[in-house]
């Protein structure tokens, strides 16, 4: 979605750290077999809410900026991570927490949620080939290389230099 929304390499890395941490703190959680759990849990849902705003806010705000085809596409893969992704500390809460089911019915569960989830956004992604390329080569011009260009040739700092 980073990549999609154009946004920083900063951001996108915040957003890959905090998504490890977020889960690594549910692995925890559920490995614990004292009421730890519940601070590991709490401790990944801080990063798992701070994934979510940052989502909304400053991701959604680069993909805003790119185009109108971007930011649509932006928003319908938001809708279906924000629907999809709240099923999964519910899930913890009821499986891992307070063990309420079995655990087949929770990885029954987990698969379902990740085939649809995955799934519709792969489907999105893939009906959404405008979006792609406005958001990869919205620079396009400028990455094109000179008319003169040759194999033999060598760009050093943007001036072209040909090889005899």
């Amino acid at each position: 979605m980073a990549l999609l929304a154009g946004t920083t390499m900063n951001n996108g890395g915040i957003l890959l750290f905090s998504n490890v941490i977020t889960f690594l703190c549910w692995l925890l959680g559920g490995l614990s077999t004292s009421s730890t759990k519940w601070g590991w849990f709490g401790f990944g849902m801080a990063f798992f809410s701070f994934i979510y705003l940052f989502l909304i806010f400053p991701v959604r705000k680069s993909a805003t900026e790119k185009s109108p085809e971007v930011e649509r596409t932006y928003n319908i893969l938001l809708l279906i991570i924000c629907l999809t992704w709240i099923v999964y500390p519910v899930l913890w809460i009821i499986g891992q927490g307070v063990k309420a089911v079995s655990v087949n019915a929770e990885v029954i569960t987990f698969a379902i949620v990740e085939i649809f989830a995955l799934g519709v956004f792969g489907l999105v992604l893939l009906f959404s080939e405008s979006a792609i390329e406005e958001a990869t080569f919205k620079d396009a011009e400028k990455m094109r290389l000179p008319a003169t260009y040759t194999p033999s040739s060598t760009i050093y700092q943007g001036v072209l230099e040909t090889k005899n």
